[in-house]
């Protein structure tokens, strides 16, 4: 049980460096060329909803981390009653887990039917492939790794979805802000659509992560009730073995007793 736990924290630490290094490599060498290609300044790389979700997918892994070394203390038991975990698990299960999989899907599907809708040519040319896949594919595996591997408690609905459509509802009145300001999409998908294609477009949006914090509460479901019925398993098996060594001694009991009663 320890070497696991040291092992999911050395699994944390690295995807907090590698996050880490995304996001400086992202505003040090991408902000500048990207900046310049779209032809306004305003909002930085923070327009975009990809460099958002790299803040949260590092605070979360952070937050991990931190939370290791507290479950370090009791190596037992998995308390679900601090305040500190509890607050973890409602990061990851509300924001982190579904924002990572509609920012990998929904970039990779827009990409593969045309990569000039979701990015300029000008970024495209200067922008390594590596960086993209730290950026938008590694995001998808490491919070399902995530998932599988560690044990949390799902929050009520009500409170995790208000915290995920809330977080939806700010940026996408970010993205229109941005239009009023510069007269620019921060996609060139939008310029494809008029506006009733465009709330659309903005409901879809919404529908998409919610549609994934859904999944990630049946596949966390499912790991739990998998690792309850093993746990119910390998005690059932330990008390028989424990019932099968007491009947075992049992004969030795009865013939000491059969020899202390033939000496008196």
């Amino acid at each position: 049980m320890a070497l696991w736990h040291n092992v999911v924290a050395f699994f944390h630490l690295i995807v907090i460096f590698h996050h880490a290094i995304v996001i400086h490599y992202d505003f040090i060498y991408i902000s500048p060329i990207e900046i310049n290609a779209r032809n306004f300044s305003f909002g930085g790389r923070l327009i975009y909803l990809s460099v958002w979700n790299m803040f949260i997918q590092l605070i979360y892994f952070i937050m991990a981390f931190i939370n290791d070394f507290i479950e370090a203390k009791d190596t037992h038991t998995i308390s679900y009653s601090s305040h500190f975990s509890l607050i973890k698990n409602y990061v990851f299960t509300a924001l982190a887990f579904p924002l990572a999989l509609n920012v990998s899907a929904m970039f990779w599907l827009l990409y593969f039917i045309d990569r000039d809708l979701v990015t300029s040519k000008e970024l495209q040319e200067v922008t390594p492939e590596w960086y993209t896949h730290m950026m938008r594919t590694n995001i998808m595996i490491f919070v399902v790794i995530e998932m599988i591997c560690t044990t949390r408690k799902y929050p009520k609905h009500l409170w995790a979805l208000f915290g995920l459509i809330s977080f939806l509802l700010t940026y996408l009145s970010w993205t229109v802000v941005i239009y009023q300001v510069t007269g620019h999409w921060v996609h060139p998908i939008f310029n494809k659509f008029n506006w009733p294609q465009r709330i659309g477009f903005y409901g879809f949006n919404i529908f998409v992560p919610i549609t994934f914090y859904f999944i990630g509460d049946l596949i966390n479901w499912q790991i739990m009730e998998h690792r309850i019925k093993k746990t119910k398993v390998f005690k059932r098996k330990r008390s028989q073995k424990g019932v099968s060594n007491n009947r075992s001694n049992q004969p030795d009991l009865i013939s000491q007793n059969l020899e202390h009663t033939t000496e008196v």
